[in-house]
């Protein structure tokens, strides 16, 4: 008897606390009613790898370079999940003027979050965004990037498009431009 007791309390107790582990690259497929408190959005396929480090856009004029991180086990109050998610760095320079530079400022809430809504698509991902001096306020803005590998083996390319929906009648808009083309440094 005391043998069945302890068993059915570890059980009990193991439930309580079990996690259930579900591949980032599936997070657009669950909803919030799905959830459970303790799912967590992990990269067990490392499908978040090939994003990662330096990435830079140049047309001459306009100069953006980005560093790509990955946090693991994000966990946000209040939700009923935790996931890995990307955060991005970035330095926008024209005319060989620093406009801003987040790098190394531990200001991972510029661009970060999201997750990949396109299940059957591993090399494209939603982030939130905003750049120093915007009001959150002011939009609802949001980024795509997609990683697209070069054919030929030669370094892959990340398409970067950001979305904004004006939330107030005179926003602040964003400075960096809204389509771009990276290369892999």
């Amino acid at each position: 008897m005391k043998k069945t007791i302890i068993i059915t309390v570890f059980l009990s107790c193991y439930q309580l606390f079990a996690q259930t582990i579900v591949p980032v690259e599936q997070m657009g497929n669950y909803n919030r009613a799905s959830l459970t408190n303790k799912t967590y959005f992990k990269d067990v396929n490392n499908v978040m790898e090939k994003y990662l480090g330096s990435w830079s856009f140049d047309n001459g004029i306009k100069r953006v370079d980005i560093n790509i991180y990955k946090f693991e086990d994000t966990d946000y109050r209040g939700s009923d999940f935790i996931k890995d998610e990307f955060y991005i760095e970035f330095k926008y320079t024209e005319n060989g003027t620093v406009l801003f530079d987040t790098m190394g400022q531990d200001q991972k809430y510029f661009i970060a979050g999201g997750g990949f809504w396109w299940p059957d698509n591993p090399n494209k991902y939603r982030l939130m965004y905003n750049e120093p001096g915007q009001n959150w306020s002011d939009n609802y803005q949001y980024l795509i990037i997609e990683y697209i590998p070069d054919a030929s083996g030669g370094l892959p390319h990340l398409s970067w498009n950001v979305h904004v929906e004006p939330l107030r009648e005179y926003p602040t808009l964003p400075q960096m431009p809204l389509n771009m083309t990276f290369t892999k440094q």
